[in-house]
């Protein structure tokens, strides 16, 4: 094995080669060395300690070798240099701030072997311009791509697969650089949510520009929090009447909306819902009565929200004058 801190710091370093025998890479081995250009990963190393290569801002490219399961925490970040990155089949996870701050990537593989892809994993990765999410993936974490100012297309080939993608926050989300999703090399405008998804996660479809429209099966129950946010092309969306929920910020700046039907089973709407939607001015409320207003979002009653029967007050109330407070409706 190379020890930890076995060669830390040491920027005079220009490239290594690595013997077959050697099966770990310590934590901090080579971190600092921003002379380093190249190096070898032999097949016998399975593990590669946290920070081993950070700070290699000379490396520009790396082969992570298939005896890989998974790629450490911080274990390439700072690789200012890193142009490419193939992650091969064997990998199942990718480590919080793998490759952050590598903001001269261009092009990452990710394979369909990962599940998850940790926390700020690419965090300011300027460089990347398009990326795939593997149909594997079930869980991103929070700031994963944050800051990728670079990025213009997310790709999918399972929509499925996407909905059911558990995101820590927007930043994990691609599409809130990206704004435009693509499904089998199609752009994602007109939507139809797949008929096995029950909820509409977090920050799924996050401002994603390139949506015009949403169709929203009756398999759907909730929609979370964020989940269309920033929609800014979204003009048109079905809301079924099995859904109970609406979250927080779920439909925040979708400013093309101009109309929307709440059905009698939504008892729920969280704060922001439809806050900064600009264009929206008729908003038909199935059931308009029962409803309060509160700034708690477990209490059970509050301020009556009347006049809910007339359209436009509904919107206004809606996206502007109440859509601060949590909504709530009583069971009849």
């Amino acid at each position: 094995m190379i020890g930890s801190y076995a060669f830390y710091d040491c920027y005079w370093l220009t490239s290594v080669g690595i013997g077959d025998c050697v099966t770990s890479i310590g934590n901090y081995a080579f971190s600092g060395c921003s002379g380093l250009t190249s190096i070898e990963i032999p097949g016998s190393v399975t593990s590669i300690g946290k920070y081993a290569f950070d700070g290699c801002s000379g490396l520009a490219s790396i082969e992570i070798p298939d005896s890989m399961t998974s790629i450490g925490n911080y274990a390439f970040s700072g690789c200012s240099g890193l142009a490419s990155v193939t992650i091969p089949d064997s990998v199942t996870s990718i480590g919080n701030y793998a490759f952050s701050g590598c903001s001269g990537l261009a092009s990452v593989t990710i394979p369909d072997s990962v599940t998850s892809i940790g926390d700020y994993a690419f965090d300011g990765c300027s460089g990347l311009t398009s990326i795939t999410i593997p149909d594997s993936v079930t869980s991103i974490g929070k700031g994963a791509f944050g800051y990728c100012s670079g990025l213009t297309s997310v790709h999918i080939t399972d929509l499925s697969a996407w909905c059911k993608i558990d995101f820590g926050d927007y930043k994990a989300n691609p599409l809130c650089c990206a704004c435009h999703l693509y499904l089998n090399n199609t752009e994602v405008k007109e939507l139809t949510i797949p008929a096995d998804i029950q909820e509409i996660k977090a920050s799924a479809f996050y401002n994603c520009d390139g949506l015009t429209s949403v169709t929203i099966g009756d398999s759907v129950t909730s929609i979370g929090d964020s989940a269309f946010y920033g929609c800014s092309g979204l003009m048109s969306i079905t809301i079924p009447d099995s859904v109970t929920s609406i979250g927080d910020s779920a439909f925040y700046g979708c400013s093309g909306l101009m109309s929307i039907t709440i059905p009698d089973s939504v008892t729920s709407i969280g704060k922001r819902a439809f806050y900064n939607c600009s264009r929206l001015t008729s908003v038909e409320f199935k059931n308009p009565n029962g409803w309060y207003r509160t700034s708690q979002s477990t209490a059970t009653s509050g301020t009556t929200l009347s006049g809910l029967d007339d359209k436009v007050i509904a919107a206004d109330y809606l996206s502007y004058n109440y859509s601060n407070y949590y909504w709530k409706r009583n069971a009849e």
